[in-house]
């Protein structure tokens, strides 16, 4: 009987662990000098340049960032995934993100790709 208990709470240790690994602390950190955002290393060096005028944390190696009223997505090297047009953008969260473009909302995947037709705008956390 003790035999299969604990079987199984080492199973849930190693999910655990292998959640916490997909969820760790990213390597960039937005950080911000006057009005500008770029990203930082953990060390608070200066890695991606400061060119935003508001950057959100990166998640599955991917971020939000906003110039005037657009936002879009980069990767972790600062290259675009999307070009700056949604009026809205969430951050990834399981393989996915919520935008809005030309009133329309909708989900993207890691590469920029639309995933969903319109869906009603019940937004989760917006930037």
């Amino acid at each position: 009987m003790k035999r299969p208990l604990f079987l199984l709470l080492l199973l849930m240790l190693a999910a655990a662990n292998s959640a916490w690994a997909q969820t760790a602390t990213s390597r960039l950190v937005p950080f911000r000098k006057g009005g500008k955002w770029g990203y930082a290393d953990q060390s608070r060096r200066l890695v991606l340049p400061l060119r935003y005028d508001e950057a959100g944390p990166f998640v599955e190696e991917i971020a939000w960032v906003r110039q005037g009223q657009r936002y879009g997505y980069i990767d972790g090297g600062g290259n675009p995934v999307t070009p700056l047009q949604f009026t809205r953008a969430t951050t990834f969260r399981l393989g996915r993100a919520t935008v809005e473009l030309n009133g329309e909302t909708f989900e993207l995947g890691p590469t920029g790709q639309r995933l969903t037709e319109p869906a009603p705008p019940s937004w989760r956390k917006s930037p």
